[in-house]
């Protein structure tokens, strides 16, 4: 055969294959587009002048979309694959050998990349500043740097995907040469031999997926849900995809035996027909599952956090500006009252009081002051923070009155059971607890969960800081001067007053913290805008995974069950009766996805939200919102693809 001929025979079956090549072309296409411009905002010198902090979230985003892209075009790919090998098979009787199959394969490869990756970096290139744009509205910058085309992403993107597309095509052939003519002919029917329910298989997923489901449920902090989060998320896939693969099998073979329910003419079809190929089912419906989940969290979380940010600086800032300082640092009041005086800032409502801050080690009822560079339990990790009485009252207004061995309490993620809490060898009776607590921002920002006391005196909040003292040595904390106030100046004053503050704060050789309610909000907003915004991105493409993982499985049963319904057509089943039992089969499979993706929701919420807090959001019934109304958006979008991909089969099997 002459080579010319390859790439014609190449273009052809790509035009003749258009129902699951166009599909696949389009989502290249997507694919290349959303990564170019990821990495070109995460690597683009104009976003790091924007923010630092969003620059490197990018990248973070970056990675899990390369990451994501490569199994999602491995994964669509094997679809084609899949529907070709009978038609590689029909090559190979015809004359061709398994080199020749492989020289079109790697044109018709040829092609799909070129138009993926060309087309991809087309549309990233329309849309990239229109991106940097809408990034800068998201994270509230008001002068926005001029945009510039980066050359490094353009190249990153050429080579990662020309390389992804190399080993597609290397699979392709291992596929071609590894399956026999025969199986090549029959690839079609390979699925009709009816599976056995694996009822081992089936009650491992059920123990994975409770194991995934008990650590959401039982973990009591925030440390404890970071570390703990990724474990949890690998039993419950590993749960799913068992029970898909057997579960779903040993239901379908319990309603087989359920003569009410079995012996129906729409439930009959449906179910005989299902059984048969549940295998091959299940991992499609496993993934959409898995995916439609990952869409459900990233994008509830990320808006949650973005609509959050007032909530998150306020927890961080209390005031417009708080300063903790070493208590030993002269004249800080009058230093800061010049600072301001000077850049015409006037100070209001100035309160200034003491305060301890250290770290312990919770467990049950007591806090153990230590110093182990080994301790690696860092789900018992907790800060202290205690402050007087007559501060107390002072700041809030409110009147307690602890004796010397009494305290009040309060914990910002958590609660403290029994009566009694020891710090050391130092054992206080619990009084009550406070509902309005003096916030610490330096505390609050900090992943692990803070305790705050409420003393009787300064004599008692400088013995627990000997106690601390003892365990800690140099790495000790000291009694703080804190200073919060507020006033009615305009953002650039303050942040020009934040600015003298910080440069005083470096010049000391003592502990100082300075923070500033606008250059907080503001940095709120840089990290959770550029979390929303890969969150909208990640979320549009495991969305665009679902929708086409979907489609192909629709096309691949279609195709699989034509002969099926040519044949009941044949002993006088009418259309009617075959429309009906299409949608009987297609719902049960279709919405037993979103409906378990639902459930990993409900079970996830209380981990979820103990990582949401670790960032500063305790705005609960916002999160709430969210979730309901991103399931309810989805659900939606969902019931839409249903529809249009429930036509689509009952096109090819009427065909």
């Amino acid at each position: 055969m002459k080579s010319s001929m390859y790439p014609k025979i190449a273009l052809s079956n790509i035009k003749k294959n258009a129902r699951v090549y166009i599909p696949y072309i389009i989502t290249c296409i997507f694919t290349v587009s959303m990564f170019s411009i990821m990495k070109s905002l995460s690597v683009n010198d104009d976003v790091a002048s924007i923010s630092t902090s969003v620059s490197e979230v990018l990248g973070f985003g970056n990675g899990v979309m390369a990451v994501f892209s490569f199994i999602f075009l491995f994964y669509t790919n094997s679809f084609l694959m899949k529907k070709r090998k009978k038609e590689f098979g029909l090559f190979n009787i015809l004359g061709m050998e398994k080199k020749h199959i492989s020289l079109i394969s790697a044109y018709e490869n040829l092609f799909c990349a070129a138009i993926g990756i060309g087309g991809g970096l087309g549309i990233s290139f329309l849309l990239e500043k229109f991106m940097y744009m809408l990034l800068a509205k998201i994270i509230g910058v008001s002068t926005v740097p001029k945009y510039h085309f980066s050359p490094d992403a353009f190249k990153i993107t050429v080579l990662f995907f020309s390389v992804l597309f190399v080993c597609i095509y290397i699979n392709s052939v291992r596929i071609i040469y590894r399956t026999k003519t025969i199986e090549l002919l029959k690839s079609d029917h390979s699925g009709e031999r009816e599976p056995k329910a694996r009822w081992i298989i089936a009650a491992a997923g059920l123990i994975c997926l409770g194991a995934g489901y008990w650590l959401a449920l039982s973990v009591e902090n925030a440390v404890a849900a970071i570390t703990m989060f990724f474990a949890a998320v690998i039993l419950v896939i590993a749960g799913t995809y068992m029970l898909f693969t057997t579960g779903s099998i040993a239901l379908l073979k319990i309603l087989k035996k359920n003569k009410g329910y079995y012996y129906k003419t729409s439930r009959f079809i449906s179910v005989s027909g299902m059984i048969y190929r549940m295998k091959q089912n299940a991992v499609g419906l496993s993934n959409i599952c898995i995916l439609s989940t990952m869409v459900l969290v990233v994008v509830s979380t990320t808006v949650s956090l973005l609509f959050g940010v007032e909530s998150i600086a306020k927890n961080n800032c209390s005031d417009d500006f708080v300063i903790y300082a070493d208590s030993s640092i002269e004249h800080l009041e009058e230093t800061i009252r010049d600072f301001a005086e000077d850049e015409d800032v006037e100070i209001k409502k100035l309160q200034k009081y003491n305060s301890l801050t250290f770290s312990g080690v919770r467990e049950e009822s007591s806090i153990r002051v230590i110093f182990d560079k080994n301790y690696d339990d860092f789900s018992k990790i907790c800060i202290i923070s205690a402050f007087t009485a007559e501060d107390y009252r002072k700041m809030t207004g409110f009147d307690v009155s602890p004796a010397e061995n009494e305290v009040y309490i309060f914990c910002n993620r958590g609660k403290i059971t029994g009566s009694s809490l020891s710090i050391g060898d130092t054992e206080f009776s619990i009084k009550g607890e406070i509902k309005e607590i003096i916030r610490n921002g330096a505390a609050e920002k900090n992943v692990a969960e803070t305790i705050y006391l409420v003393v009787s005196d300064y004599i008692v909040l400088e013995r627990l800081c000997e106690i601390q003292k003892n365990a800690y040595g140099d790495n000790a904390s000291v009694i703080n001067t804190c200073i919060n106030f507020s006033t009615d100046a305009s953002e650039e004053r303050q942040l020009a007053l934040y600015d003298r503050i910080l440069e005083f704060d470096t010049a000391q050789d003592k502990y100082m913290l300075s923070d500033n309610y606008i250059a907080t909000r503001r940095g709120a907003y840089e990290l959770t805008g550029g979390l929303f915004f890969i969150g909208i991105f990640l979320g549009l493409m495991f969305a665009v995974a679902t929708v086409i993982i979907i489609y192909y499985k629709q096309i691949s049963e279609g195709m699989d069950d034509r002969g099926r319904f040519e044949i009941l057509q044949k002993v006088g089943m009418n259309r009617s009766e075959i429309k009906k039992s299409i949608n009987s089969q297609v719902l049960t499979v279709f919405f037993l996805p979103l409906c378990v993706a639902g459930i990993h929701i409900i079970f996830a919420f209380p981990m979820v939200r103990k990582i949401l807090l670790a960032l500063g959001l305790t705005d609960t019934p916002l999160f709430i919102r969210c979730t309901i109304l991103c399931f309810a958006v989805f659900a939606v979008l969902y019931a839409i693809v249903y529809t249009m991909t429930s036509r689509t089969y009952y096109r090819i099997v009427s065909e």
